[in-house]
């Protein structure tokens, strides 16, 4: 292992102790906020601004976030391309399950009206992957390489409730180790560890292909944000069916099913073997 690992473990590390320690105090200055979305991006944001810091001075953080991939030109362009290609691949998941009867018309009540619906799909998609992003394929895949990064990537989505999680109900200093049985349900849920796992983990190897191919992080950007959006969007329209399999169709999530692991496994194939225009490749492959 390199040193430059070693310090990424290290940071990982150092990011889930200071977590433990920040959650409880931020659960309670947000109310109404579900408490492990709390926990979560408080370790997420601690994770980026230590590998963004890299000891050195607060103004030279930002310089350091656009090394991390967040250089280059065409960003609109590529992020649209991207985009486009995750619904593509989404609508493929999406539209085949409906198909074959693996999902019904939704009946639940949507939370916003459709406008709204969609600039909150859309909004949290670009917020998640220009976290994620420039982190996972970026800081982390720079210095602990491709496949450990798509690894961790993955099995940081078993950390995420199955079920909806209450807010806190007052400052708790023990919030996060009292409650956590409710962040490793995913575990016991066999879909979550095996296709679940493998979807993200191709996933996180396609995304690091185009960015080793295009120069930059943009068009796996817009791969995440259509991802993300198309997660968030479908259900308002589109449930699961009750004698669908969810080993082989997934649950709402869609990608913690075979079918969706396939899927995962084409865009990974895309992401090698497909040509790209010149406009998007990496400039100097791109001249060669």
């Amino acid at each position: 292992m390199t040193s430059s690992a070693r310090s990424a473990y290290l940071k990982i590390a150092v990011a889930f102790v200071l977590a433990l320690v920040i959650t409880p105090v931020a659960a309670w200055l947000l109310p109404t906020t579900r408490w492990h979305r709390v926990a979560t991006r408080t370790f997420l944001i601690l994770v980026v601004l230590l590998f963004a810091s890299n000891a050195g001075h607060p103004r030279t953080w930002l310089g350091k976030l656009r090394a991390m991939g967040l250089d280059g030109p065409h960003r609109l362009s590529r992020m649209l391309v991207g985009f486009a290609v995750a619904l593509a691949f989404f609508g493929l998941l999406l539209g085949f399950s409906y198909l074959v009867g693996a999902r019904d018309a939704s009946t639940s009540v949507p939370k916003y009206d459709l406008l709204e619906h969609v600039w909150v799909a859309l909004l949290t998609g670009f917020l998640v992957s220009m976290v994620e992003e420039p982190l996972c394929r970026g800081a982390m895949k720079d210095t602990m390489g491709g496949v450990a990064s798509a690894f961790l990537y993955s099995i940081a989505h078993l950390f995420r409730p199955m079920h909806v999680t209450q807010p806190a109900d007052g400052y708790e200093p023990f919030l996060v180790i009292e409650r956590l049985p409710e962040i490793l349900e995913g575990w016991t849920v066999t879909r979550q560890w095996t296709w679940g796992v493998l979807s993200l983990f191709l996933l996180g190897l396609a995304l690091n292909r185009l960015r080793e191919r295009t120069g930059t992080l943009y068009v796996g950007i817009g791969i995440h944000i259509g991802l993300v959006f198309g997660m968030k969007i479908y259900t308002r329209f589109i449930s699961p069916h009750p004698n669908g399999s969810d080993m082989i169709w997934g649950w709402n999530r869609l990608h913690d099913g075979l079918v969706g692991t396939v899927v995962m496994g084409l865009l990974l194939w895309a992401a090698y073997k497909v040509p790209l225009p010149a406009r998007l490749l990496d400039g100097s492959k791109a001249a060669a």
